[in-house]
Order: C-alpha cells, then structure tokens, then sequence
C-alpha cells in the first residue's frame, strides 16, 4: 500500500518546452517581413498624404483668385464698372 503524498507534491513529471528565439533564417525573415510592412505604411501615406497636399494648394489658388476678382469688383476697384466715378466712403 502507497501512502499519498502532500498536496505539494506530485508523482507525475511536467514537461516543458522553452522557446527561443530562432536561428539567423527567422531573424532575417522578421526582417524581411518588418522592413515591407514599413515600406507599405509608407507607400499607403503617400496615397493619402499627396491628393491631401494637392487638395490644400487648388483650394488656396481658388480663395486667392476669388478674392482677386471680388476686390476688382468693389467701389473704385479696376472692374467697378462706373467711370469718372469716384466712391466717398462717409466712415471714414
């Protein structure tokens, strides 16, 4: 007859299985593999940061020339339209 052993101790061997940190092929591969995902991210900001850029400078150009022409067109500007007239702002 066997006598039972403490609950701290067991008659059954754990294994275990370290790992590590693999050989120069799976360094390189993880390599391999960080440098593309780093080209990628790269590549999809280009895509999304270049028409953002380009849609910044068309509405700017626009804002100016729209201001432009209003400016021509205001009281005594070039394109006022009414001649030898002059505009006497009473504000001021």
């Amino acid at each position: 007859m066997t006598t039972p052993l403490p609950p701290y101790q067991s008659n059954t061997q754990a294994q275990s299985y370290q790992f590590s940190a693999g050989g120069w092929v799976a360094r390189v591969l993880g390599l391999i593999l960080l440098l593309g995902l780093i080209a990628i991210g790269l590549v999809v900001g280009f895509i999304v940061a270049v028409p953002l850029i380009a849609l910044a400078i068309v509405l700017y150009i626009y804002i100016r020339i729209r201001l432009f022409f209003k400016r021509a067109h205001d009281p005594n500007g070039p394109l006022d339209g009414r001649h030898n007239v002059k505009v006497i702002d009473r504000n001021e």
